[in-house]
């Protein structure tokens, strides 16, 4: 074992000695005391080590011999060295990107939300970033546990949050709390008003005096329900008091709604054809690296980016965002009326959804079509039952306590 050692910090170098005479070279060489060791026979000759040193002695014994002496490989701490003295600037590479990748991991370069249902990803990376927890910001400086206080005093819809940091990515996790019941201020006094003609399905009346009962037809902005209290009516005159209305009330009403379907359309058809702009973003600066000009009159765009990462949790500052451009021609197409109709149809289901919230029953449709020369008119009648109640403010006066 210290006789390896020692062989490899001086250096050695595995020869192989061709010729008719190779035993006498080996005899020649024993005779002068020069060590050599791990000699084996091959086909043409012999092959064995020795030191540097050791190797530049031979070279009378192989002529004596009619030897011929080929290294095969050096070994050992001289070559070593010498080869790294040949590849400084590879080294001095390596340990550049090292030192590199340690700076670079003392950083935030990927922030992830996930949760958020009704706040926008958008709004509440800004937040952060006023806060000084941003793509960039180094992690030393983070104060995780205030940051999750401030994102809950600023954005009351969080009930829950964690904020995690492994390498150089940041994950924000979050629960949304459940749609809070709007609070109704009952400090005035208030009718409860028709928001539109309908016709009453019921009524529960909670405060004030009821005006209407089931199956009344009214109208936009007649009183349902009155915030004016009768108490008492004698010879001296009438007893009132006021309170702010409450109560739910349902109606049936009806809605008319119209689409018009050309019969003549265009569609879409991808020729296959493509053109791609390639950038990279560096930390905030952005790199084109081929930008071609654009030769489709018509086409779409998509951009995907691809961040570098070393592993899953140590992303860095260099994105690869890839435009394509695929083009299109438009193609004339027609629809049959039946074609025409079910588009109308799943237009108008779109509209229903966009004007009605989710407290509103529709409880019928009924679709009538009128052909014109270049298109088809569809009009829906929509029958809905929801709350038509809206407050209205009884204007000079006030709440009396006991009501």
């Amino acid at each position: 074992m210290l006789s390896m050692l020692w062989n490899y910090l001086r250096g050695y170098v595995i020869i192989e000695v061709r010729g008719f005479s190779v035993e006498r070279f080996l005899n020649l060489v024993s005779k002068k005391g020069i060590l050599i060791w791990d000699l084996i026979e091959t086909q043409r000759g012999a092959e064995m080590k020795i030191s540097v040193k050791d190797f530049k002695k031979l070279k009378p014994y192989s002529k004596k011999s009619k030897c011929h002496i080929k290294i095969k490989s050096r070994s050992g701490y001289p070559f070593m060295i010498n080869s790294l003295k040949k590849r400084q600037l590879y080294i001095f590479g390596i340990i550049l990107f090292i030192v590199s990748l340690y700076i670079l991991s003392s950083f935030i370069w990927l922030i992830e939300i996930s949760g958020n249902t009704t706040l926008k990803t958008k709004d509440i990376l800004n937040f952060c970033e006023t806060k000084g927890f941003y793509i960039g910001s180094l992690k030393s400086s983070s104060d995780i546990g205030s940051l999750k206080r401030d994102l809950k005093n600023h954005f009351p819809e969080i009930s829950w949050i964690s904020i995690e940091i492994k390498g150089t990515k940041a994950k924000i996790s979050l629960r949304e709390t459940l749609p809070q019941i709007k609070n109704i201020d009952v400090s005035e006094p208030c009718n409860i008003i028709a928001k539109e003609d309908a016709i009453i399905e019921s009524i529960v009346t909670k405060k004030g005096t009821p005006l209407v009962k089931k199956g009344d037809a009214v109208s936009k902005g007649d009183i349902l329900v009155s915030g004016e209290l009768l108490i008492s009516e004698d010879e001296n005159g009438v007893l009132k008091k006021y309170t702010h209305s409450l109560a739910d009330i349902r109606a049936r009403s009806t809605h008319k709604i119209t689409v018009e379907v050309p019969f003549k359309y265009k569609q879409k058809l991808y020729t296959g054809n493509e053109q791609n702009l390639y950038t990279v973003k560096l930390f905030t600066k952005d790199i084109t690296l081929y930008n071609p000009q654009i030769k489709f009159k018509n086409y779409d765009t998509y951009r995907s980016l691809s961040q570098l990462k070393v592993t899953e949790n140590y992303p860095l500052p260099l994105i690869l965002v890839t435009t394509v451009y695929k083009e299109f021609n438009y193609i004339e197409k027609s629809y049959t009326i039946e074609e025409a109709k079910k588009r109308g149809e799943k237009l108008i289901s779109k509209k229903i959804l966009n004007e009605f919230d989710f407290n509103t029953d529709i409880i019928n449709k009924t679709y009538t079509y009128e052909k014109k020369d270049t298109k088809l008119i569809i009009t829906a009648i929509v029958s809905t039952i929801s709350d038509i109640g809206e407050e209205q403010k009884i204007e000079g006066s006030t709440i009396t306590d006991g009501t």
